[in-house]
């Protein structure tokens, strides 16, 4: 459906470029030339004045009608604008619906990590905990929490080492890399629904190019209740799915080292969130680090 979210998972194709349509209706014209055309002008000039230059993009406001966006500037045509919010979140504003912009701020910069940790803890039930690491914004389950922080950074660690031997060349992530870890299906499914991408019972995890996020549910298919995030696993799943040192199951451990990678990728230069990138390449490095 062309409303879900575009996501990256092991059984669901590299998506196109990732779009949020914003219809608001049709503005008026002005001497028979549409507004816009003339806000399309105006963003022209406004964003190669203080928006084009790579090194230095400008924090930027846009209100259509009562609705209004921060963010950077990633593109612009005659009819749409893509711009990533402070956040990481990548939308599509038509030209035609925008009725005020101007410059926010000389510089764009991520929301502070303080705002990332209040978002998160508002998005998730109890029982789960938000930490800030290095490189991560990690929410997930109090009791594993030391384990998900040690192997989100340890994939990091090793893509970065990866990329380095082959002296290729990744930049520094510009914005904290944000990812949830579920303790059960129930948790993961309602997430996905509130996130527009299509769940299913075999969906383990996925990245969103919209979002920037890596999902994934630390849980193995049961029956009975599982709506605690802290309670103890019970599974019958054969031993690749157990617990390993019953902490992670072997299973999630594979399921974030694959998403993560492509998380990684998109944020330092490897691939593109915004235009095609090759999927041999996206799929082909989460597939070789996860092995």
């Amino acid at each position: 459906p062309e409303n879900l979210n575009p996501t990256i998972s092991a059984r669901m194709p590299l998506s196109s470029l990732p779009c949020v349509p914003r219809r608001i209706g049709l503005m008026p014209t002005v001497n028979r030339i549409p507004l816009a055309v003339l806000f399309c002008l105006l963003l022209q000039s406004l964003c190669c004045h203080f928006a084009s230059a790579a090194d230095h993009p400008r924090l930027m406001l846009f209100q259509a009608g009562s609705q209004s966006w921060t963010g950077r500037v990633l593109a612009r045509s005659d009819e749409n604008t893509w711009i990533m919010d402070q956040f990481g979140e990548l939308v599509r504003l038509e030209a035609r619906e925008i009725t005020h912009l101007e410059v926010a701020a000389p510089t764009f910069r991520p929301a502070p990590i303080d705002a990332f940790l209040q978002r998160l803890r508002s998005e998730l039930p109890h029982g789960y905990e938000v930490v800030a690491t290095k490189h991560f914004v990690i929410a997930a389950p109090a009791r594993k929490l030391d384990a998900y922080r040690e192997i989100f950074e340890g994939v990091f660690s090793e893509v970065s080492a990866f990329l380095a031997a082959r002296e290729l060349p990744a930049n520094a992530p510009a914005l904290p890399l944000v990812a949830l870890v579920f303790a059960n299906h129930d948790h993961f499914k309602s997430y996905c629904q509130r996130d527009n991408t299509q769940w299913s019972p075999d969906l383990r995890g996925y990245y969103s190019l919209k979002t920037n996020r890596v999902v994934v549910v630390d849980a193995v298919p049961e029956s009975g209740d599982n709506s605690s995030p802290n309670a103890e696993p019970r599974s019958t799943a054969p031993q690749s799915a157990q617990l390993i040192g019953g902490t992670l199951s072997a299973r999630t451990i594979d399921t974030i080292i694959h998403e993560t990678t492509h998380q990684i990728g998109f944020n330092v230069g490897i691939h593109s969130r915004f235009g095609q990138s090759p999927q041999w390449l996206v799929e082909g490095l989460a597939l070789h680090l996860e092995s």
